[in-house]
C-alpha cells in the first residue's frame, strides 16, 4: 500500500467510510490508465482524457461559467477534481460529488497525492450515483466519465448523455429562434385566417391509437387496424402518412411540429390522398404553411416563443400541446389533452430493427440516416439489445417522463422489439 493511497484512503474512511467500502468492492480492472503530459499533466483512461493537458484551470473555469456559484454544486463524476478546486475558490457553497465510476475513483486514491485535500474539505461531500437517481439541480457532468465502464450504471450514463444532448439542442433552438420567428412573421397573413387548436372544441377521446413511424408499425398493422375498427381515435405523426396511405388507413388526426416535415411529404403523399380531406392536421406555425394548406381540416399550435410573431398568436392559447423531442410525444399529448384513459403506441420504437428505423415503401426510405448509425444499444421489448441513436434515446426518456406524469392513463406499447418504455405495458 503506497503512502499516497494511505493518506487518501484514510481521509475517505474518516469522512465517507461507506464510499470507500463501495469503491473497493468494485472491479478496478475495467480501467486502463496512462499519464499524459502537455503543458499540464492529465490521465488518459481507456483512451479518453479526463481533463485538458494544456490548461486544466481554464477548462474548469469554462465548465463552471454557466453554473450558479450562489447555489450548491452537484458534480456528477469526478475527473481530477479541477472543477471542485475552482468552485471552492470562487464560492462559499457546498459541493456534492456523485461518483459514477467508483472503481476509477478507487484507483485515483493511489495516483493523486493531493486528493486527500479535497476529500477532507468540509464543504465537499461524496456519494455514489444511484440507478434511477433524479438529476440534481445546478449539475455539472464530467463528460469523459460517461463513456467509461459500460458494465456499471450504463443506463444512468446514457440518460446523462441525453441530458447533455437536450441542453445542446435547446441552445441550438434558441440560436435559430430568430429565424423561425421571422418565418412565422412572413406567414402572418395566412395565420390570420387560421384557427388555433383548443382541446375543448374537439371530441373527447376514450381510447387513442398513436401511430409513430418506426419499423414495427408495419409489423403490428393488423392489431392497429383492429383497434381502429373498434373505435380507437387514430393519431398519426406526419412521417407515417405515406405508409398509412399505402394501406388505406386514414387517421383521425395528423401531428406535424418539425418545420420541414410537411415539405418532405410533398413528393411522398399524393395531392388527392384522402387524409388531406378527412384527417385533422394539427401543425406548428413554423411549418411549411403552403403544405399545411393542402389539408382541408387543420388547426395550428405554437409555443410562447412565437406570440409576438403574428396577430392570432396570443399567450392564453400557447403551449396547448407539448412540443419536445419527437412529434410522437406531441401526438401522445394530444390524446391526453382530449381525455384519453387508454393510449396504444404503435411504431414508437426508438430503436432500429436491423438497419431499418422507419416504416416506409422502399428500403432506402426506411433508413433514418446512414451516417448516424452507431454501436449505441438499448434494451428492447423482446429482451434483446437493439441499435439506437442518441436522439432516439432522448425521445424515449421524454416519453417516459410523459407517461410518469399521467399515472391515471394506461399506456400500452405495441412494438415487439422497440425500446422498453418505463411505465408502459406491452402487448
Amino acid at each position: 500500500m503506497s503512502p499516497v493511497f494511505s493518506r487518501n484512503a484514510a481521509a475517505l474512511r474518516r469522512r465517507f467510510p461507506h464510499v470507500l467500502s463501495a469503491c473497493a468492492a468494485l472491479q478496478q480492472c475495467a480501467f486502463n490508465i496512462e499519464l499524459l503530459q502537455g503543458r499540464d499533466a492529465t490521465l488518459q483512461v481507456n483512451g479518453r482524457q479526463l481533463t485538458s493537458r494544456e490548461d486544466r484551470r481554464l477548462q474548469a473555469a469554462l465548465e463552471l461559467k454557466d453554473r450558479d456559484l450562489k447555489q450548491n454544486l452537484n458534480l456528477i463524476g469526478f475527473g481530477l477534481g479541477d472543477e471542485i478546486r475552482y468552485f471552492l475558490q470562487h464560492s462559499t457553497r457546498e459541493v456534492y460529488v456523485y461518483l459514477i465510476n467508483p472503481g476509477l475513483f478507487y484507483l485515483l486514491l493511489d495516483i493523486d497525492d493531493e486528493l486527500h485535500e479535497i476529500i477532507s474539505h468540509p464543504r465537499v461531500h461524496f456519494e455514489l450515483y444511484q440507478a434511477g437517481q433524479k438529476i440534481p439541480l445546478n449539475p455539472l457532468i464530467i463528460v469523459p466519465e460517461l463513456y467509461l465502464d459500460e458494465g456499471y450504471l450504463n443506463d444512468a450514463k446514457q440518460l446523462l448523455k441525453t441530458r447533455l444532448d437536450d441542453e445542446y439542442a435547446h441552445r441550438n433552438f434558441r440560436a435559430r429562434l430568430p429565424r423561425f420567428i421571422k418565418q412565422v412573421s412572413k406567414q402572418a397573413d395566412f395565420l390570420a385566417h387560421e384557427t388555433p387548436y383548443q382541446p375543448q372544441e374537439w371530441p373527447q377521446i376514450q381510447t387513442a391509437l398513436v401511430l409513430a413511424s418506426g419499423p414495427s408499425l408495419a409489423q403490428r398493422i393488423d392489431k392497429v387496424k383492429n383497434l381502429a375498427a373498434a373505435g380507437a381515435a387514430v393519431i398519426a405523426v406526419d412521417t407515417a402518412l405515406p405508409y398509412l396511405h399505402s394501406i388505406n388507413l386514414i387517421p383521425d388526426y395528423v401531428l406535424s411540429v418539425d418545420p420541414w416535415a410537411l415539405l418532405h411529404l410533398k413528393d411522398k403523399l399524393p395531392a388527392d390522398a384522402p387524409c388531406r380531406r378527412q384527417s385533422a392536421l394539427i401543425y406548428d406555425v413554423s411549418a411549411c404553411l403552403s403544405e399545411a394548406a393542402r389539408f382541408t381540416r387543420r388547426r395550428f399550435i405554437f409555443t410562447k416563443d412565437f406570440i409576438h410573431a403574428a396577430p392570432p398568436l396570443v399567450e392564453p392559447l400557447a403551449d396547448q400541446l407539448i412540443e419536445r423531442g419527437s412529434v410522437t410525444i406531441t401526438a401522445a399529448s394530444l390524446a391526453l389533452a382530449q381525455g384519453a384513459a387508454l393510449i396504444y403506441l404503435a411504431g414508437a420504437d426508438f430503436a432500429y430493427q436491423g438497419l431499418q428505423s422507419h416504416a416506409g415503401l422502399n428500403e432506402q426510405e426506411r433508413v433514418y440516416n446512414q451516417s448516424t448509425l452507431s454501436d449505441l444499444k438499448v434494451l428492447g421489448n423482446d429482451g434483446q439489445m437493439h441499435i439506437t441513436q442518441r436522439n432516439f434515446l432522448s425521445y424515449k426518456y421524454l416519453m417516459e417522463e410523459l407517461i410518469a406524469l399521467h399515472p391515471q392513463t394506461r399506456f400500452v406499447n405495441l412494438s415487439p422489439f422497440g425500446a422498453v418504455l418505463k411505465g408502459a405495458e406491452t402487448a
